[in-house]
């Protein structure tokens, strides 16, 4: 079970969504996921840029290591979620 209250407040259902239905979160969340930290810092409120950090700490201690990366990891990330397949597949 992910400890999803490492997470600021506002990003905890997005984040939970992403994880677990492949629903696409928002840019902020999508910029982190795909390691693109200047979009994420421009799109950032006043919290999650001081909680980057403990964010990026949710990710890689969290995660699963297939969720996050790269865009191209995100994307096939959703398109697996979506798709019904099973863990492994």
């Amino acid at each position: 079970m992910l400890n999803y209250n490492l997470l600021p407040v506002g990003l905890r259902s997005g984040m939970r969504q992403y994880i677990e239905n492949g629903i696409r979160p928002g840019y902020f969340l999508y910029c982190v996921l795909e390691n693109n930290f200047i979009g994420a810092f421009n799109w950032a409120n006043s919290e999650n840029r001081e909680r980057m950090g403990e964010i990026v700490s949710f990710l890689c201690n969290e995660a699963p290591v297939a969720c996050f990366g790269s865009r191209q990891q995100v994307e096939a990330y959703i398109k697996w979620k979506t798709s019904g397949a099973k863990q492994g597949d």
